[in-house]
C-alpha cells in the first residue's frame, strides 16, 4: 500500500508541472482509459459510501503545484482508511494497466532498434518520461470526470472540496464546489 502511495505521489508531483493538452497524443487509448475508469467506478468506487467517493474526486482534483499540500492530506486520508483499501488497490491496478498498455509497444520498438547510442537512448527515455507524465494527467482527467458524473447522478450536493492544507474540512464548512471537469 505504501509503495503504491509513494508511486502515486511521485506521479502526481511530476504531473503537476506538465500542463499539456494530451488529448491528441492519446486518442487511440481514450476508449480503453474510459472503459477502465467506468469499470473502476462501477466495480470499486460504487461499493464505498458517498463521502469516500468524493474523497477520490478530491484526490484527482488536487493536481497542481498549488494544491500539493491538499493532495498530500487527501492521499494520507485515503491510505489510512481501511474502507478504501480495496478500491484504492483497484485504482492503482487499473492505472498501471493503462500505463503498461501505452509503454509496452514503445519498449518493443526501442528494443528492436539496433546500434542506439547512449545519447539517443537517453533522449528516447526522456521523451517517454514526458509522455507518461502527460498520460497520467490525461488518465486523471478521465477518471475524475467519470466519477464526478456518477456522483452527480446520485448525490450532487456532496460535490465539494473536503481537504485543505491542514487536513480534512469539517462537513458543515465544506462550501467550495468541485469543478465539473478538470
Amino acid at each position: 500500500m505504501n509503495k503504491f502511495l509513494s508511486t502515486l505521489t511521485i506521479a502526481a508531483t511530476l504531473s503537476c508541472f506538465t500542463h499539456v493538452n494530451a488529448n491528441q497524443s492519446f486518442v487511440k487509448l481514450t476508449p480503453y482509459i474510459t472503459k477502465q475508469a467506468t469499470k473502476w467506478v462501477q466495480e470499486s468506487a460504487s461499493t464505498i459510501n458517498n463521502e469516500l467517493q468524493v474523497t477520490y474526486l478530491n484526490l484527482f482534483a488536487f493536481n497542481s503545484a498549488e494544491s500539493m499540500k491538499q493532495f498530500m492530506q487527501c492521499a494520507q486520508f485515503v491510505e489510512e482508511n481501511e474502507e478504501m483499501l480495496s478500491s484504492y488497490e483497484a485504482l492503482g491496478e487499473s492505472i498501471m494497466n493503462i500505463i503498461k498498455k501505452y509503454v509496452e509497444p514503445i519498449q518493443k520498438k526501442i528494443a528492436a532498434k539496433d546500434n542506439l547510442t547512449q545519447e539517443e537512448e537517453k533522449s528516447i527515455i526522456e521523451k517517454l518520461q514526458l509522455k507518461i507524465k502527460e498520460l497520467i494527467n490525461y488518465i486523471n482527467t478521465i477518471y475524475y470526470q467519470t466519477l464526478y458524473n456518477y456522483i452527480a447522478g446520485n448525490n450532487p450536493k456532496t460535490l465539494t472540496y473536503m481537504f485543505d492544507a491542514q487536513g480534512i474540512i469539517a462537513r458543515e464548512k465544506r462550501t467550495k464546489l468541485l469543478p465539473s471537469s478538470i
